[in-house]
């Protein structure tokens, strides 16, 4: 229980102290107050203190439920809504006897516990991570909302995530994948998979692209927006994962594309559909006003490469343009601009494998240039 005292300092003045108990780490809680005026000042100044007090110990009695609710309403209108959904999502998979338990009773055994616990269900390393991110970033708010006093999950233990090779499909593999999808689903759906691996964007930022974000003069595609789907709430746009823009040169072929793309839209006018000013290049009604859904895609290109006997999903498109760029010779830094990586340590990271083989190439260049050379044949004189 909280134990106050009041100490006259002098004339009319007061010094309130309030001691709140120990804190986790074995120090003391402690609040102090100067006051000016009589004793009864003093006295109200102490009972202040002490409903303040009551009132922190009745949040910290909150349960881990309660309180997350009360973040994520507090964090919604911070964060992009997948992220949101993800949290949500993670959160879920906390078992009912922890969500029932005061936030101070959650320790770092108790995480630990509970990734086991995932683990043995089945959940992979990787949703293991995302709950325990979900848990880290709630935990750290409630040290500053002092509800505990340290965040248990710096102290627990997740899984590590394996780190595998970025593997993308040969330039013969990615040929075969957009013949394939033009035969099954059409010239659109050939069209996306061609810029996928041409351009090295993100689903939903290839999702969102409209028809003022290219510069057909320039040769340029301003790379701005992603289109992302969340449950409950259908698609939406946020920024790019960086929140940065980028602009992408476009080659010849690039341009035919997206013209072509443009031009197939423009021709529902002629089917009686008026095409709205500023159209989705991967439009999904005749108007141009909707994009694709965001899955769409990524099932399509499932299905060709099931049907094609090959491994891969989507989004080793990426991954394609980036070993592509790497193997041509191209620097990090430009490969990471275009790739949309908040820095060129990243592309270094993901695609190491790839640097290593140009490397190799490079020491062969090198090799050739500096070494001795035979002299030619000379004329001998006579």
């Amino acid at each position: 229980m909280a134990r106050g005292s009041i100490t006259e300092l002098g004339p009319d003045k007061w010094r309130v102290r309030l001691d709140a108990g120990q804190t986790a780490d074995g120090g003391r809680r402690q609040a102090s107050k100067v006051v000016n005026g009589g004793r009864r000042a003093a006295e109200k100044a102490l009972a202040d203190l002490i409903r303040a007090e009551e009132k922190i110990k009745q949040q910290r009695a909150d349960t881990l439920r309660d309180f997350i609710k009360s973040w994520l309403e507090w964090k919604e209108p911070s964060i992009s809504p997948k992220t949101v959904s993800v949290y949500e999502s993670s959160l879920k998979r906390i078992p009912e006897t922890m969500l029932r338990l005061p936030v101070r009773a959650i320790d770092g055994r108790k995480l630990d516990d509970l990734y086991r616990k995932l683990a043995r269900e089945g959940a992979s390393p990787y949703v293991i991570r995302q709950v325990h991110s979900a848990l880290r970033s709630a935990f750290t708010t409630a040290v500053k909302w002092e509800l505990i006093d340290s965040n248990p999950a710096i102290k627990a233990s997740p899984p590590s995530i394996p780190r595998s090779k970025a593997i993308a499909p040969t330039a013969v593999e990615v040929a075969r994948i957009v013949e394939a999808a033009a035969e099954k689903y059409g010239k659109p759906m050939a069209a996306f998979f061609a810029l996928a691996a041409m351009l090295g964007t993100r689903r939903g930022e290839l999702l969102a692209i409209r028809s003022s974000d290219i510069d057909f003069a320039s040769k340029k595609l301003a790379v701005n927006k992603s289109l992302i789907y969340v449950p409950n709430k259908g698609s939406m746009l946020k920024s790019t994962k960086t929140g940065d823009e980028r602009s992408l040169a476009l080659d010849v072929m690039a341009i035919v594309i997206l013209q072509s793309r443009l031009d197939e839209i423009a021709s529902a006018t002629g089917a009686g559909f008026t095409v709205v000013s500023d159209p989705y290049v991967f439009a999904g009604d005749p108007t141009g006003a909707t994009a694709w859904h965001p899955d769409w895609p990524t099932h399509a290109f499932s299905f060709v490469c099931k049907a094609l006997e090959l491994d891969y999903h989507l989004h080793q498109l990426r991954h394609f343009t980036a070993t592509q760029l790497i193997a041509a010779g191209v620097d990090i830094r430009t490969v990471s601009g275009r790739l949309g990586h908040a820095d060129p340590s990243i592309t270094l990271k993901v695609y190491s494998h790839s640097v290593q083989a140009a490397d190799v190439r490079a020491a062969e260049i090198m090799g050739e240039i500096v070494s001795p050379k035979k002299p030619k044949n000379s004329l001998k004189s006579t």
